[in-house]
């Protein structure tokens, strides 16, 4: 039998031990929350390769990650993620697939929701480079009495989709000076991009 002073050192040991995990459970935690389609695929980072399943968590150290993401008959996807301490960060990945088989792996509603979530954030990521490479798009269209300015294809990449060219609609030749005062007086150099002149207007007056 226990005496008193062994008794009162275990329930003082159990109740540092049990307010130590309530602290701990208090903490917020470094993870990575992995959302991906298919359901269950390989992972490699940290120089370690784990078979994850969708909505798992990872626990790992505050930094920036080079994952890869990868399954049979899919096509593999890499992408970098950084998570701040005490923070949760997403690792949002749908895999292409190659076949049928894996075709049929993402025929249900979890992995459809994250291919939908996957593919509307890699378009705003686009969107945002192409602001970024070319700026001028930011303040497009122009639309004037005799001219329009707009984004279009480029045509010295024609298969490049992070190219792009400035098509400008005008009424003469005599209207291109014109645009690029006006251009310069938006803090921009027509120079500096590759443009497109279309001197059989399809421009509607502008207001």
């Amino acid at each position: 039998m226990l005496s008193r002073r062994n008794l009162i050192i275990l329930i003082t040991s159990f109740s540092i031990f049990i307010i130590g995990l309530a602290i701990y459970s208090l903490v917020p935690k470094t993870q990575l929350l992995f959302s991906v389609a298919p359901h269950q695929v390989m992972v490699n980072f940290d120089g370690q390769n784990r078979q994850v399943t969708s909505g798992s968590k990872i626990g790992v150290k505050p930094g920036t990650y080079k994952i890869t993401v990868s399954r049979d008959q899919f096509d593999s996807y890499n992408l970098s993620v950084t998570v701040a301490s005490g923070k949760t960060s997403e690792v949002l990945v749908a895999l292409d697939p190659q076949t049928d088989a894996a075709k049929e792996l993402l025929n249900n509603k979890e992995s459809q929701d994250i291919i939908q979530r996957f593919n509307g954030n890699k378009m705003d990521d686009y969107q945002q480079q192409l602001k970024k490479d070319f700026p001028i798009i930011n303040i497009l269209p122009i639309q004037q009495r005799l001219y329009y300015i707009y984004p279009c294809q480029s045509q010295k990449y024609p298969k490049d989709t992070t190219k792009l060219a400035i098509c400008v609609d005008i009424t003469a030749d005599e209207v291109k000076p014109y645009v690029e005062t006006y251009i310069q007086s938006k803090g921009y150099d027509l120079n500096n991009y590759e443009v497109i002149w279309n001197n059989q207007s399809t421009a509607t007056p502008g207001d």
